[in-house]
């Protein structure tokens, strides 16, 4: 049995304070003004242990860093054509909203046949849509729903 949710936050994000500048940048783009809400999907994902969730949170985030993920969104695939065949190449979309509002997204795992460009355009592709979904897309249309936090420690 784990601890409460609300103690694994607070000691997750304590472990956050002495971050440096560039990390705290990384997380912003990643929390996008709901620090607390993503502090618990790193603890789901690793079962509510603080010390699994701090080191999957900074492995993800010095990838950001390493990859120049939050700069990403003002980086074209260059050659343009390259980059729409690219894009028209891969079954991803936003398909529509459900009965509650929020933005429902369509993905056609395994239906590129990556035969337009190299690997390496098609995963930058890739990055760049997931984050314009998450800061963008998402954001947009999530303004009017708020986020809830947990109501019950996980068992």
């Amino acid at each position: 049995m784990g601890i409460a949710w609300p103690d694994a936050v607070q000691q997750l994000q304590s472990l956050l304070e002495d971050i440096d500048d560039a990390l705290k940048m990384t997380f912003q783009n990643v929390h996008q003004g709901y620090p607390p809400q993503t502090l618990v999907r790193f603890l789901k994902a690793r079962e509510w242990s603080v010390p699994k969730a701090h080191k999957m949170l900074m492995d993800c985030l010095n990838w950001r860093i390493e990859n120049e993920i939050d700069n990403i969104l003002a980086k074209p695939i260059i050659p343009t054509d390259l980059y729409r065949a690219v894009r028209d190449s891969q079954l991803l979309g936003l398909s529509g909203f459900s009965k509650e509002g929020i933005p429902v997204l369509a993905i056609g795992v395994g239906q590129s046949t990556f035969d337009k460009a190299s690997v390496h355009y098609y995963v930058q592709s890739h990055i760049q849509m997931n984050e314009y979904r998450d800061r963008v897309v998402l954001v947009s249309n999530s303004l009017d729903q708020p986020l809830a936090l947990p109501s019950l420690a996980p068992v």
